[in-house]
């Protein structure tokens, strides 16, 4: 069969599957229909007034200053298996939406030795979509913390 031939029966194919399934970047970005924010459990960061696409659960964000900001009181995440901690990090901050509920950009800038419980620490840093950065402790060492049942710090939001 010549190669031309295996291009032309090949190549709607191909188009037809590329055009199936998500996107690239659909699944970092939030759905776009829009819902008004239930005040139930708000912080000031999210007025009822400001309309927030589904998926985003403004209770979900933390009502305390300090959490996920100071080494004394990190964000707590992990997983059943013994070995997923990075990964149960990565899912957590991979949900995380800054005030535009944009994904952010994040890099992890080390281990910061003991935190509360005598698990090391994680610092990253994120960047928000307007360029603002956040750097928060991570102590992925709580398999009991499900990554997508913690809270957002103060300033950000989750998606779910």
């Amino acid at each position: 069969m010549s190669r031309q031939l295996m291009i032309g029966l090949l190549m709607p194919m191909l188009v037809s599957l590329a055009s199936c399934g998500p996107k690239q970047g659909d699944a970092a970005a939030p759905p776009s229909e829009p819902t008004t924010a239930n005040t139930a459990g708000t912080t000031k960061s999210a007025p009822a007034s400001v309309l927030v696409p589904e998926g985003i659960d403004v209770a979900q964000t933390s009502t305390d200053p300090s959490y996920g900001f100071t080494k004394e009181n990190p964000v707590k995440v992990g997983m059943k298996d013994e070995y997923s901690g990075p990964a149960a990090s990565q899912v957590y901050l991979r949900h995380l939406r800054d005030k535009d509920f944009k994904p952010l950009r994040f890099e992890r800038l080390g281990s910061m030795g003991g935190g509360p419980d005598d698990h090391m620490l994680d610092l990253y840093q994120l960047t928000a979509s307007n360029v603002q950065v956040f750097k928060i402790y991570v102590d992925m060492y709580h398999p009991e913390n499900t990554p997508l049942s913690q809270l957002a710090p103060v300033g950000l939001y989750f998606w779910k």
